[in-house]
C-alpha cells in the first residue's frame, strides 16, 4: 500500500485539505495612526510601526530595552519594503500608515543582537471577555460593548496573537471576577500522558462604575500557569489592550525562546507511522514543510505506514518537537522524540 503513496502524491498533494495548525501571517508589517501625510510624521511613523514588528516578532515589549536592539530602533528606514496609507484612514477619523519590512533582514539582525524571532507557528488562545454596566454583563457585543470587542481582536492581532473567541453558555451573570474566571477557565490540567499542549486561555471582564470608571479583571493561564491582573481607568480600550499585552508576553515566554536557547540550523531525521493513505502522507508531509523552523525537507525512506524523513531545523530536535506539539498533529511514540504517529482518523 505505502508504495503507492508516492506515486499518488502528485495527483493528491492540491487535493489535501489544510491542517488546523496556526501559522501566523503579517508579523513584519504593522499599520499605524499618523496625524496627516507629511514626509516629517511618515518617518514617525515608520518608526513605531517597528517597534510594533520587533515586539510581535520577539514576543516581549522588554526587547526595546536592549542595548543592541536600541541601537537598531534608529535604522527602521533602511528595512522597508513597502509603505503607503491604509485604505482605512481618512481627514475625518485619522490616517493610517501601513508599513511592510524585510523579513529577511530584520529577522537576521535580531539574531545578530541575541534576539530569536518567535516563530510564525503560534498556539492558538482561548479568549472570553465580558462587559457589564448598569445594562447587565454581556459577552457578546452589543452597540454599547462592541468597542471593547473590536479593541481586544486589534491588540491580539498586534501581538501577533492568534485568538478564538469564545461565547459561554452558562456562565454566571453576576457575582465577582474570580467567580466568573473559576466557571470559564475551570481547573489548571494535568500533564498531557501524550504530551500534547494545553491551549492558553484568557478571560476578562471590564466593569464600568457608577461614576463611568471602568475596572478590568483578566486571568489568563498558559500550561498550568496561571496570572490575574486587574487595571482602572476612564479608557477600557486601553485597559483591554495591556491586559492583552500581559497575556501574550506570558504565552511567547512558554512558547517564543526555542528551547534549550539553541538557534541553530540543525539536521536531524524523523519518523512518523501511521500513514494509512496518499491523505497521510500529504498531511505530514504539508505539516512539517509548513513549520517556520523547518529549512529544508527530504524524503530518506518509507517502508509500510512510515515515513523517515531528513530535515534542518533551526533550534535541533527540541525546537522541532515543540512545533510538532503545539501542531496537535501527531502523537508521540514510545521509541522517543525522533518517533511520531498520525492517529487514524475518519
Amino acid at each position: 500500500m505505502i508504495s503507492r503513496l508516492l506515486g499518488a502524491l502528485l495527483l493528491n498533494a492540491l487535493l489535501v485539505p489544510s491542517l488546523p495548525a496556526v501559522t501566523v501571517d503579517g508579523l513584519n508589517s504593522a499599520t499605524v495612526p499618523v496625524a496627516d501625510r507629511s514626509v516629517a510624521e511618515s518617518e514617525r511613523g515608520i518608526g513605531e510601526a517597528f517597534r510594533q514588528v520587533i515586539i510581535k516578532l520577539s514576543g516581549s515589549r522588554q526587547t526595546l530595552e536592549q542595548a543592541g536592539i536600541r541601537q537598531l530602533l534608529g535604522k527602521a528606514r533602511n528595512f522597508v519594503t513597502v509603505q503607503g496609507q491604509a485604505g482605512d484612514g481618512n481627514a475625518t477619523d485619522g490616517f493610517r500608515l501601513r508599513v511592510d519590512f524585510d523579513a529577511a533582514a530584520l529577522g537576521a539582525a535580531l539574531r545578530e543582537r541575541g534576539v530569536s524571532p518567535w516563530s510564525r507557528d503560534r498556539p492558538l488562545t482561548g479568549v472570553w471577555l465580558a462587559v457589564e454596566d448598569a445594562s447587565g454583563r454581556r459577552f457578546s457585543p452589543d452597540a454599547q460593548t462592541e468597542p471593547s470587542f473590536r479593541a481586544l481582536t486589534e491588540a491580539a492581532a498586534r501581538r501577533g496573537l492568534p485568538i478564538d473567541r469564545r461565547v459561554p453558555t452558562n456562565a454566571p451573570a453576576t457575582g465577582t471576577p474570580a467567580t466568573l474566571f473559576d466557571a470559564l477557565l475551570g481547573p489548571a490540567p494535568a500533564p498531557d500522558p501524550a504530551g500534547l499542549l494545553a491551549t492558553p486561555l484568557l478571560a476578562g471582564l471590564l466593569k464600568q462604575g457608577p461614576a463611568g470608571e471602568w475596572v478590568a479583571s483578566f486571568r489568563w493561564r498558559v500550561e498550568a500557569e496561571t496570572a490575574d491582573w486587574t487595571g482602572q481607568g476612564v479608557d477600557p480600550l486601553a485597559l483591554v489592550g495591556e491586559a492583552v499585552d500581559r497575556a501574550t508576553e506570558a504565552v511567547a515566554a512558554r512558547y517564543a525562546a526555542i528551547p534549550g536557547g539553541d538557534v541553530a540550523a540543525r539536521a536531524l531525521r524523523l519518523n512518523v507511522g501511521g500513514l494509512r493513505s496518499a491523505a497521510d502522507y500529504g498531511r505530514v508531509m504539508a505539516l512539517l514543510r509548513g513549520f517556520d523552523i523547518v529549512d529544508s525537507l527530504t524524503v530518506a525512506e518509507v517502508s509500510g505506514e512510515a515515513v523517515e524523513v531528513a530535515l534542518v531545523a533551526r533550534g535541533g530536535l527540541p525546537a522541532l518537537v515543540q512545533s510538532i506539539r503545539l501542531s496537535g498533529q501527531l502523537t508521540p511514540a514510545a521509541e522517543g522524540d525522533n518517533h511520531w504517529t498520525l492517529p487514524a482518523h475518519d
